[in-house]
């Protein structure tokens, strides 16, 4: 009985052991949704276009996103997060204006391990806004703006899936600076950390 009782008690601790260890290096991607504000007329544009029948999408992405541990339950990482506000006019044309984020992040989990319970996110880096015209019956034209600097402030909560991967919910805040023009945006974003 003794025997068996160790070997249980063995057996559990090891599995607890493997549960909670950390990767050498995480990937991190994310999808969602933005709600986005711009700077002086262009804010007021893009509603205005909404208001006499566009139809606008606002969404977020976050992609090429590595991590190594900074400790047992904080990442260290690189990531580029956007921004994409289409109103489109069907059979007329669109315009689209994305915002993107280059930047060094930080995420701080409350749980046990990298991707599990609460957390908060830091990111610090490049920024930069791009502005496509698409009419139907003409030529795309877009334009890009100089490089700014922005910031980017997140919460949420991830669920462990299986031992590599994570499910997070965030919700996330971001300001641009560019070309001394203030860019924002708020997003709440379904992503995966392996």
């Amino acid at each position: 009985m003794i025997k068996k009782l160790s070997l249980g008690v063995l057996l559990f601790v090891i599995s607890f052991a493997a549960q909670a260890a950390v990767e050498n290096w995480y990937t991190y991607w994310t999808f969602g949704f933005s709600g986005n504000k711009y700077p002086g007329e262009m804010n007021s544009s893009m509603n205005a276009l909404e208001d006499v029948g566009g139809d606008r999408s606002q969404t977020s992405l976050e992609m090429l996103g590595f991590y190594i541990p900074n400790t047992d339950t904080s990442l260290l990482g690189l990531i580029i997060s956007g921004t994409g506000d289409l109103v489109d006019f069907p059979g007329e044309g669109s315009i689209q204006v994305n915002t993107y984020l280059y930047s060094l992040s930080y995420m701080k989990f409350m749980g046990t391990e990298p991707g599990v319970g609460f957390y908060f996110r830091g990111d610090l880096g490049a920024a930069r806004a791009v502005i496509i015209v698409d009419p139907v019956d003409g030529k795309k034209v877009s334009g890009e703006s100089d490089w700014g600097a922005g910031v980017l402030g997140g919460i949420g909560y991830g669920f462990k899936v299986s031992e590599e991967s994570r499910l997070l919910l965030g919700f996330n805040s971001t300001v641009k600076s560019i070309e001394d023009e203030t860019y924002q945006a708020f997003m709440f974003t379904i992503g995966g950390l392996w």
